[in-house]
């Protein structure tokens, strides 16, 4: 069996090298006290910077939803024009379309009225060939 010194001596280095890993404890304790607290500061400056984005956030909202009212009254404005111009261009078709059939119209009288015209000169001519085969006839010198 040790005797009493060994023991003592053996005991002080047990407690010489507890110490040491107390005091290497101490100090990652201490080392670990410094991140977290570090850390703590840096999740309040997130929580700060968070709070400004939400905020801004509800700003860049805000003006969305306006612009999105803006885009909803052009879009019924543009909505009203579009049916104003088609009632305009519908208007604009029937008076196209009447005058279309005025122009057929007077197109049919013209042909009409050529055809009565060359109908006449045609008669016309008729009479005047037989006038001058009666003036040939009677007049023989007339003819050459």
């Amino acid at each position: 069996m040790p005797t009493n010194e060994e023991r003592i001596y053996a005991l002080e280095k047990n407690v010489e090298g507890l110490n040491r890993g107390i005091s290497d404890l101490n100090h990652n304790v201490a080392v670990l006290l410094g991140v977290t607290m570090e850390q703590g500061k840096d999740i309040r400056e997130i929580k700060v910077r968070l709070a400004d984005f939400s905020e801004r956030l509800d700003t860049v909202d805000g003006r969305l939803n306006t612009m999105s009212g803006h885009l909803n009254t052009l879009d019924g404005r543009l909505t009203a024009f579009e049916q104003h111009t088609n009632s305009r261009f519908d208007a604009m078709d029937i008076r196209l379309d009447r005058m279309d059939a005025r122009f057929d119209a007077m197109d049919a009288r013209f042909d009409a009225f050529e055809q009565s015209v060359n109908g006449r000169f045609e008669e016309q001519g008729g009479k005047l060939d037989q006038i001058l085969l009666l003036l040939s006839k009677h007049l023989p010198g007339l003819g050459s």
